[in-house]
């Protein structure tokens, strides 16, 4: 058995990045027969089962499919539900999407807000889920918790994107320069240079340089570091297939305030671990933040969060378990 991961010729720091480099990770560890090849054209070597990375779906609308293997689309996420999009670039994605979604017999999704839009479109395809896990360091034991004296500390791990909410929370934030504050941001600004430049420009016009912490892309372990930290981890996204993020805030127990998308709703029982509000309801958030620092302590427990809620959180050779037996049903089904 041969089974061949197709990669376009860039490592983006994103989740579905990430996705690809722990499934090449415990393949090796557990000499399992994947092999990532980079997606520059020309033949590929012979291998029973493919996934093709949905990274490069421009391509995919044209690429040969070579006899003899079952192909699979490894779909980290739809282009076209991002919530920046206007209507002509919406409808120009969503038919490339139908395009290469009829070449594909089976689709393998890694988060559950990708399953509703794929049933809407009515494919005639198999879907198979395989969600992403965390990584060992957010499962270690965790820090005694001690509350900065200086006020709230919130923090927010999601590369500089238009869909990520960072430009309109900043307008939140602006309300509250009367109360100790600071919000930490982790994330990449060089996937969108134009729309980091708007944000940081938008920092310093409403004078909260110094109430905003950027601190670009951080290893696991610094992050880890800062998530022991901080009293919230807010997440304004407005669309997730699966949000890594907000896993590894739960592994850590920190209370999360975030927007009901991807699998949020299986971290944060409202009232009780968090809060949860529509994706673009910036109302709402700003409700919930001024809650959140007219508190005279901490809203939620940090470590003993009331219901005694615990998250399920798989770790990467669990999720990988669950890859390798996808890999073995597909084939057995050839």
């Amino acid at each position: 058995m041969q089974v061949l991961l197709v990669q376009p010729p860039f490592n983006f720091p994103s989740g579905g990045c990430l996705y690809n480099l722990k499934l090449l990770e415990q393949a090796r560890r557990q000499n399992f027969p994947l092999t990532r090849r980079i997606w520059r054209g020309g033949e590929l070597p012979p291998a029973d089962l493919v996934f093709w990375d949905s990274l490069g779906l421009a391509r995919l609308a044209h690429q040969a499919l070579p006899q003899g293997a079952v192909h699979v689309l490894l779909l980290h996420f739809l282009p076209s539900l991002d919530p920046a999009l206007s209507s002509a670039p919406r409808l120009a994605l969503e038919r490339l999407e139908r395009e290469v979604l009829a070449r594909f017999a089976h689709v393998l999704v890694t988060g559950p807000g990708l399953l509703e839009p794929l049933r809407r479109r009515e494919l005639n395809c198999q879907i198979w889920v395989c969600e992403p896990g965390v990584g060992e360091e957010f499962l270690t034991p965790r820090r005694p918790f001690k509350p900065s004296a200086t006020g709230r500390e919130f923090l927010t791990v999601a590369n500089l994107l238009p869909g990520k909410g960072y430009l309109e929370l900043i307008q939140v934030w602006a309300k509250f320069k009367h109360t100790p504050w600071r919000w930490h941001w982790v994330g990449a600004s060089s996937l969108d240079p134009r729309y980091a430049r708007q944000v940081f420009r938008a920092v310093r016009r409403l004078g909260l340089s110094e109430r905003i912490v950027y601190h670009g892309v951080l290893s696991p372990r610094r992050l880890v570091r800062l998530l022991d930290e901080v009293d919230w981890f807010l997440f304004p996204s407005r669309f997730e297939s699966f949000g890594m993020a907000l896993a590894e805030a739960a592994a850590r127990r920190v209370p999360i305030i975030s927007s009901r998308v991807g699998a949020a709703e299986r971290w944060v029982i409202p009232g009780r671990t968090g809060w949860l509000l529509p994706p673009g309801d910036w109302r709402g958030f700003a409700r919930v933040l001024r809650h959140c620092l007219a508190a005279p302590k901490p809203c939620f427990p940090r470590r003993r969060v009331k219901g005694g809620f615990a998250p399920v959180l798989p770790t990467w050779e669990q999720v990988f378990a669950r890859w390798r037996e996808i890999c073995l049903r597909l084939l057995e089904s050839a």
